[in-house]
């Protein structure tokens, strides 16, 4: 039996399994694991008031589709957060799950846009890592939900590192 949220988006795991029923079985099992691995203590908002004071993640308006964007400021991280970014991981997914439970219309709005800002952030201040694992997260555990996903304010250092649409 899978969570309520999981067997609602039964249609979005198959789609993603291109067509593999087993497949999808499996990468819902994989989330449910997840989900109840990570949130087996309910995250409550006197757990994240503080983390999100330093404005490193946040909604802004909507697109031309009414997709809500997800903006990520890495200049805002702690340096006492800097190796280990378990808190903004999970600054991150409170605000999905707030998305997740607030902001889709079903049939009209159902994935957000990113939009990660590199501004004053050097070369080696950019959480390569942190982002390749929300990344893993969105593109795993919250399948069909991504929209569009932009970076701003990227160092020209970087530009030969990223493939950009044609």
């Amino acid at each position: 039996a899978f969570l309520p949220s999981l067997t609602s988006a039964a249609l979005r795991y198959l789609a993603h399994a291109k067509g593999d029923p087993k497949l999808a079985v499996k990468l819902m099992q994989s989330t449910q694991d997840w989900k109840l691995d990570f949130y087996n203590t309910p995250m409550r908002d006197a757990d994240v008031v503080e983390d999100m004071k330093y404005g490193i993640a946040y909604w802004v308006g909507r697109d031309s589709t009414l997709r809500p964007t997800l903006v990520l400021r890495v200049k805002r991280i702690p340096t006492a957060w800097q190796g280990k970014f378990d808190n903004v991981s999970r600054l991150v997914l409170c605000c999905v799950e707030y998305y997740m439970r607030y902001m889709v219309v079903p049939g009209r709005v159902e994935c957000f846009n990113v939009l990660v800002d590199l501004k004053d952030v050097s070369l080696s201040q950019i959480p390569v890592s942190a982002l390749r694992e929300l990344q893993g997260k969105f593109g795993n555990h919250y399948v069909g939900r991504g929209g569009t996903f932009f970076v701003c304010n990227m160092s020209w250092l970087l530009s030969p590192l990223v493939a950009y649409p044609r």
